[in-house]
């Protein structure tokens, strides 16, 4: 094996071009800021001009690298139009699909919230294959433990998420390998803008004393998952999902 520098195996080049979904807030803006340190291109899509914006702030010495793509990632129509303005940036390499209705007070019924967060995963899949991504390529799809591991937080939520598994797996499958396709379930629960206010009001509070960790989850290490699946050193991990949840799942 040729000598190379250590970190080689985590990185692919400079100036790779990765698409965040929901890249406004929470794991999104955690992921995207993190890929912009590793010397991403970031293409960071969100509905939210606003969370954008914060997103570049909170990037710092790094914000030129990210790129703000306004879009509902909701619309076929939407997406299409921001797959436009991201290839102007560069040819694709890796996708994060985070972004997701609502799950906690959201509104809507089960069909149209299900079909929504489908929709989100599906529309930006379908816009990014279809760029052709090069060699090495990868989608991360944000799942999480409630669905494809227990029961909770509403059905459509339940439904929709291991809806995302099965997805995962499926289109792992059927690309065979020119892009790998894994997943990362979040639980514990995560720290997000979302979730903050039922932590603080202890909505969450028998789940984290059942938690081995003993305490919500951060933005930033579902960000290094995320970034660990889709660098070269996860080269032969596919239709794989990561739980990250600080061992919740394994004491419920």
């Amino acid at each position: 094996m040729a000598s190379q520098p250590w970190y080689a195996s985590w990185q692919h080049p400079k100036g790779s071009v990765v698409i965040i979904t929901g890249a406004g807030s929470g794991i999104g803006l955690a992921t995207a800021i993190l890929s912009a340190q590793q010397g991403y291109e970031v293409a960071a899509w969100d509905i939210s001009a606003e969370g954008l914006k914060k997103t570049i702030e909170l990037a710092g010495e790094y914000s030129s690298n990210v790129h703000p793509v306004t879009c509902d990632i909701a619309s076929e129509e939407a997406v299409k139009a921001a797959m436009v303005e991201t290839v102007k940036i560069g040819q694709p390499m890796m996708l994060v699909n985070n972004a997701g209705p609502v799950a906690i007070g959201g509104k809507g019924g089960f069909m149209d919230m299900t079909t929504a967060a489908m929709a989100m995963i599906h529309y930006p899949t379908t816009a990014f294959l279809e760029t052709n991504p090069p060699e090495g390529a990868g989608i991360v799809n944000i799942s999480s433990v409630v669905g494809p591991i227990f029961g909770g937080g509403g059905p459509w939520y339940s439904a929709a998420k291991a809806g995302i598994a099965g997805f995962t797996k499926n289109l792992a499958a059927s690309l065979k390998g020119k892009v790998r396709v894994n997943s990362v379930a979040p639980g514990g629960p995560i720290r997000t803008p979302r979730n903050s206010k039922f932590i603080d009001e202890g909505v969450f509070k028998s789940i984290l004393e059942r938690n081995p960790t003993g305490r919500p989850g951060k933005p930033e290490e579902l960000a290094n998952g995320i970034m660990f699946l889709l660098s070269p050193a996860a080269s032969y991990i596919n239709g794989h999902m990561l739980v990250i949840d600080g061992g919740l799942s394994i004491a419920e």
